[in-house]
């Protein structure tokens, strides 16, 4: 489909011809499963991204092919950024969805892409709240969130400003030392990686029953939930072949923590698990989630991979204890960020279903979920 043909599908009214019937019934099944709270408008909401007269004439359409969708990839940035933009408007202005979770929407699953993605859940409200913002202020929410979108998009100034979030390696080092790891730091560069992407090697850990990880630090941090991030994919794939180089794990190292609460999978209670960047193994990666507690980093990696595996949340950062004694030691190691003296915790909502955590002065009130 081309670029003009897209950017009409949504902005002047031409119907969207889905490929089957359960096109649409899978997007209702990832919208839902990313908000139980959207159930009811999932179906109208499909349909007027589809610009359907309704739900069961635009199924009837269904051509069995898939000349009526639109290869993402294949947009200039513009394009696909206002292909986004255009929908994210329906939702927020139309649906009352909070521009942020709509954002998270349109980004990972836009009505009229080739296909769908399950999201980790969002357990926040979703709608805008009763003191609905002014239409400035959402268009003005609305313009960050087309910069974020464009900074996961590999060739752009916002992926390169993405890339100045440097945290210092002692931070990490006293991760490591709380979590009870043997840390080894390193002066040597690796410059077969940082000839991909701005990533450097700033030690290794030995741990008794794993042998030698290679650790590395990233200038940014990526999103569980957030889909189509180009500097993510290359850094993935870089640090992937890396990984089989050298023959041993290998641990990347985000600038900064990301968290999320959620039930368990077996008790249905409250927990709450913060990841750090990924983990790569054996021809494979997932996230890397750490604990509160100390623990062997032998027993985490077997923890990690049948987490992996099963899909489930077994590391569990209880109260966000260890993303909060990183936030800590970040800010100190920063002589921009003034000490958490004085400051409480926060997490800041990003509609996403994953949220970064910090310290904000006492006098400040706590951030709202509303633009």
């Amino acid at each position: 489909m081309s670029d003009v043909k897209s950017s009409l599908l949504v902005r002047e009214g031409q119907t969207l011809i889905v490929p089957e019937p359960g096109y649409a019934d899978s997007w209702v099944t990832c919208l839902i499963h990313f908000s139980p709270d959207l159930k009811n408008i999932a179906k109208p909401l499909f349909s007027k991204l589809a610009n359907w007269a309704s739900w069961e004439s635009g199924r009837a359409l269904a051509s069995g092919n898939v000349d009526g969708l639109v290869d993402l990839k294949s947009l200039d940035t513009l394009s696909r950024i206002q292909f986004i933009a255009a929908q994210r408007a329906i939702m927020v202005h139309e649906f009352g969805i909070h521009p942020r979770s709509a954002n998270t929407i349109a980004w990972n699953n836009p009505v009229g892409g080739h296909e769908f993605h399950l999201m980790d859940m969002e357990r926040s409200e979703v709608y805008l709240g009763p003191d609905r913002p002014s239409v400035k202020q959402l268009n003005e929410e609305m313009a960050i969130l087309d910069k974020l979108n464009r900074s996961m998009l590999w060739d752009t100034r916002e992926c390169s400003d993405r890339l100045q979030e440097f945290t210092r390696p002692e931070v990490y080092a006293a991760l490591f030392h709380h979590l009870g790891w043997q840390f080894t730091p390193t002066d040597m560069a690796d410059p077969v990686i940082a000839e991909v992407v701005p990533v450097n090697l700033i030690g290794h850990l030995a741990d008794p029953e794993v042998g030698k990880v290679a650790v590395f630090c990233a200038p940014f941090s990526s999103n569980p939930n957030l889909r189509h991030d180009e500097l993510d994919e290359i850094a993935t794939r870089a640090m992937m072949m890396r990984q089989e180089a050298l023959g041993t794990k290998v641990l990347l190292m985000h600038s900064k923590p990301l968290v999320r609460a959620l039930n368990h999978h077996d008790t249905g209670e409250e927990v709450t698990v913060s990841i750090f960047g990924k983990i790569f193994f054996d021809d494979s990666h997932t996230w890397l989630a750490l604990p509160s507690t100390p623990i062997s980093f032998a027993d985490l990696f077997v923890d990690l991979v049948a987490a992996h595996s099963s899909g489930s949340a077994d590391v569990l950062d209880h109260d966000f204890e260890t993303a909060l004694r990183f936030e800590h030691v970040r800010g100190r190691s920063n002589p921009l960020v003034p000490e958490a003296n004085g400051r409480q915790p926060a997490v800041e909502w990003s509609g996403t279903g994953w949220d970064s955590i910090s310290f904000e002065p006492l006098e400040q009130p706590a951030r709202s979920n509303t633009a």
